[in-house]
């Protein structure tokens, strides 16, 4: 049962009965059980012809019945039978309530006898023997009945109990009635006419019984329990004057009683006497009461703690650190150790038989140190008788009283089996995890939900951040700080939008920056709650760096296919190009003009001079047309000595005077090969759209044929396009 008197972890002072009183106790239920037992013995074998020891103890002509004997032997043996059993954690209940049942016949029948008389049938069954013994006195009757009252309630009722107190504290007054009868040579009862005078030996058994039946289970001690209840106790302590002077004022009342004539002087003894430890033990009654509607709340907290520690698959147990006594163990011991409670009930140590043999040692050396702080707490297997194992978390603390003295100790054990093995298989399978993740060269990570803590980094993330993965792991706010500047604001708002899939540049310790592309996702658990984040981190700098390198070459490509070599100009399709984007693209009255230039006496350049000269004055001719017109305007080499300028949005006459600025600039010295001379002139032919042409292929052959003119009239000039040149027969070179 659990100890009534733990409520919600904490006890009050004193509630743990000293160890002495708790022995003494139990050597005075034996000896109680025992004096009974023999008296009673005794009383039968005199009854059957056997030594006349009862005749010899009696006096006063007070004999004991042998069929009082029977009784004291039924009561004392089933005391004695039920107190072996309960040790050995097995039920004796049916043994005892039969024998508590036949006391309580035998009380019945006597007193029937002795109040209404029962005929001779009834005399013979009760009066038997060789010298034809009298049946039980009235107050022997009265004690067999209580005895038997008592006997069968300590039988049927797991516990203590009020009625089973009040019943024994009555044998034991009427032991202590008969008692002073004796002394004081005061036969109240008898003088009443009520039976035959109470023997000395049977006052002695009447006494033993009571007390062993109080005493038999430690927790009727009435006196024990006077000094466990704090109020209760203190209450009679503090009406004990009270008490005392009411039994004195009894007492002169019977004195009284007594020289008036009205009681003998022995019985007058008797009465003061009597009353005096009547008022004594009716104390003990109201008290015991008191005690008992506090139970019926204890009990009823009980039966609420009982209910959850039942329900729970935990087992939950409570002993008594001074005496090593099992209070309470639940459902779950049996659940889980496999074996019954009453086992463990008889041997509160035989939970560590059930302990595998190699984590025994272990457990038991733990389990010393639990009145350490913390208590106590180890993981240990269980076989259990079945073969199977089971694997237990315990738990153990002690509950101390008021004064910091440990009174018990409290220990929960869960069976872990299913936690444990779900949690070695989830060790497994991150230990594939990890074997697959530290291979792989992207980096692998994975974090809270709330990313505060990294709860694991694969090698390959050491490669790519350029720091250790133990410092990764310890320090999460690497991964922002370690961002390039330009790109932390964007990687930020990603963050804070859904799933991670950027691309962004990280800075390494040794100052190198690496390309990373990150995929983050969530991972949740069965429920669909969000249970880890995680993510691949790719170094991409050198898909980046080669994706540059390719940009390069194609704009490279594309130059080259455009543009002239040796001068860095646009070459013919460029230029055939761009006239057709300003004339498609022009705006309302805007023109366009056209320029081809031709380099007068060039091949003499390169005849005279050598190839490299005349290169050399091509790239000279470049830069002194680049100079000579803006920006947004093209020019192009067409070929050979032949050069394009096309210029965007000019007037009529901006057009021609720069078309002669150009060929001016153009015929003025050159230095070549460390030689500086009027090397060439250039003949400069325009055109301007709307005016003289809307369409490239017309713009630039009205241009061709301007220049050719412009040559053919002694170069170093500029010619626009005029219509009556069309009808020149002479032929002109295709620009496209």
């Amino acid at each position: 049962m659990i100890d009534s008197r733990i409520d919600g972890g904490a006890l009050e002072p004193g509630v743990e009965p000293a160890v002495r009183q708790r022995r003494v106790a139990e050597v005075l239920a034996w000896g109680g059980a025992g004096v009974a037992l023999g008296i009673g013995l005794l009383a039968v074998m005199e009854g059957v012809g056997g030594p006349h020891w009862i005749a010899w103890l009696s006096a006063h002509d007070a004999a004991m019945s042998p069929a009082a004997g029977v009784g004291f032997v039924l009561a004392g043996g089933g005391l004695l039978a039920w107190r072996v059993w309960h040790r050995r954690g097995q039920a004796a209940g049916a043994l005892v309530a039969f024998a508590a049942l036949a006391v309580l016949a035998l009380g019945l029948a006597a007193l029937v006898h002795d109040v209404v008389g029962g005929g001779a049938v009834l005399r013979e069954i009760l009066a038997w023997g060789p010298r034809g013994s009298a049946a039980p006195s009235f107050l022997g009757a009265v004690a067999l009945v209580l005895s038997g009252v008592a006997l069968f309630l300590l039988a049927v009722r797991d516990g203590p109990s009020r009625a089973r107190d009040v019943s024994a504290g009555l044998v034991f007054w009427i032991g202590l009635l008969g008692i002073t009868e004796q002394i004081f040579h005061g036969w109240i009862f008898h003088e009443l006419g009520l039976g035959s005078k109470l023997s000395l030996p049977s006052s002695i058994a009447c006494v033993a019984i009571g007390l062993a039946i109080v005493l038999v289970d430690g927790e009727g001690l009435l006196a024990g329990r006077l000094q466990d209840v704090g109020p209760g106790g203190q209450l009679l302590r503090n009406g004990f004057p009270l008490i005392l002077i009411g039994s004195l004022s009894i007492s002169v009342v019977t004195r009284l009683l007594n020289q008036g004539g009205v009681v003998s002087e022995g019985a007058a003894n008797v009465i003061g006497v009597d009353v005096m430890s009547a008022v004594l033990l009716a104390a003990c009654w109201g008290l015991a009461g008191a005690l008992d509607r506090v139970d019926d709340r204890l009990r009823s907290s009980e039966a609420t703690l009982r209910t959850v520690t039942e329900t729970v698959e935990d087992a939950f147990w409570v002993t008594s650190v001074n005496t090593g006594r099992l209070l309470y163990v639940s459902l779950g011991y049996e659940r889980i150790w496999g074996r019954p409670s009453s086992q463990l009930q008889a041997d509160p140590a035989s939970w560590l038989q059930g302990i595998h043999p190699e984590d025994r040692g272990r457990v038991v050396a733990r389990l010393a140190t639990v009145a350490h702080p913390g208590g106590f707490s180890e993981s240990w297997r269980v076989v259990r008788p079945d073969g199977q194992t089971r694997w237990v978390r315990g738990r153990a603390w002690v509950v101390r009283d008021g004064d910091g003295t440990a009174v018990r100790l409290v220990g929960v054990g869960q069976d872990v089996t299913e936690l444990r093995q779900a949690r070695l298989e989830q060790e497994q399978s991150e230990l594939r995890f990890h074997e697959v993740a530290d291979r792989l060269d992207e980096g692998v990570w994975v974090t809270t939900p709330d990313a505060k803590r990294v709860l694991y980094t694969n090698p390959a993330c050491e490669e790519i951040w350029g720091r250790a993965v133990e410092e990764l792991r310890e320090h999460p706010y690497l991964f922002m700080e370690t961002l390039h500047p330009d790109d932390r604001d964007r990687v930020l708002k990603a963050l804070g939008s859904g799933p991670l899939d950027e691309t962004f540049r990280v800075l390494r310790p040794d100052g190198t920056v690496r390309w990373v592309h990150d995929r983050g996702f969530a991972i949740r658990d069965a429920s669909g709650e969000l249970h880890r984040m995680a993510g691949l981190a790719s170094d991409i700098t050198d898909q980046i760096q080669a994706t540059k390198a390719l940009e390069r070459s194609r704009e490279q490509y594309r130059h080259q296919a455009l543009h002239d070599p040796l001068t860095g100009l646009a070459n013919r399709p460029l230029f055939a190009d761009r006239v057709e984007q300003a004339l498609a693209y022009r705006d309302g009255g805007e023109l366009a003009t056209v320029m081809l230039i031709d380099l007068d006496r060039f091949k003499s350049v390169n005849d005279t001079l050598g190839h490299g000269a005349g290169d050399e004055l091509l790239r000279q001719v470049a830069r002194r047309l680049r100079d000579c017109v803006r920006a947004e305007d093209t020019v192009a080499r067409l070929g050979g000595d032949e050069f394009g300028v096309l210029v965007a949005r000019p007037r009529a006459d901006v057009a021609e005077e720069l078309g002669q600025r150009i060929a001016a600039r153009l015929s003025e010295p050159y230095t070549l090969a460390d030689q500086t001379g009027r090397y060439v002139s250039a003949s400069v032919g325009l055109a301007v759209s709307s005016a003289d042409g809307d369409n490239p292929d017309s713009l630039i052959r009205h241009a061709d044929l301007a220049m050719y003119h412009a040559k053919a009239h002694g170069g170093e000039q500029s010619v626009r396009f005029r219509p009556e040149m069309e009808n020149d027969p002479r032929p002109w070179p295709a620009l496209r």
